[in-house]
């Protein structure tokens, strides 16, 4: 049943892919317990229902103010999260015995596969002050030197080893 369920969701999501923009018409056909999603009209064998897809939405383009406010948006963002990460990654080495062994591949990996966003980093004036900022929050958390506290210091370590851990395919 499952496995009927997902052909038929596959399906829809093909039939409404391949449908063309301008109100095209989509019929739900259900035959013998299946359910069919098809541009034309059913066997009248089936029981059918008429399904649009929405309309297609057409995004505005921005005024400039507004295109270089968001691109400073994203940027800010992008330089926050790789500053999140570097420092989160260097306490780590600094902290727990062996991490840097351990995780120096998968981090150099993350570095490659976002080279153009550290060139970015590289070349921003505030860059640098965000990074020593973010080592001095992460370097300034404290975990007690008990089970719970090494517990969770593994926590946010294990949070940073998944950022950096390669998309999986």
């Amino acid at each position: 049943m499952r496995a009927a369920a997902a052909a038929a969701l596959s399906l829809a999501g093909l039939a409404l892919a391949a449908a063309p923009v301008a109100h095209a018409q989509l019929f739900k056909c259900i035959q013998d317990g299946r359910t069919v999603y098809q541009q034309e009209k059913c066997p009248d064998t089936a029981r059918q229902s008429t399904v649009r897809p929405p309309d297609a939405v057409v995004e505005k383009p921005l005024a400039p103010k507004a295109a270089a406010e968001r691109a400073e948006q994203q940027a800010t963002s992008e330089i926050d999260g790789i500053v999140e990460v570097i420092a989160g990654y260097s306490v780590c080495v600094e902290k727990v015995s062996g991490f840097g062994a351990r995780h120096r591949d998968v981090y150099d990996g993350w570095k490659t596969r976002n080279a153009a966003a550290f060139s970015r980093f590289g070349s921003d004036p505030a860059a640098a002050r965000k990074l020593e900022q973010g080592l001095r929050a992460e370097r300034a958390k404290t975990f007690a030197d008990d089970a719970e506290g090494r517990a969770a210091r593994a926590s946010a370590c294990g949070r940073v080893v998944a950022t950096i851990q390669p998309p999986r395919q």
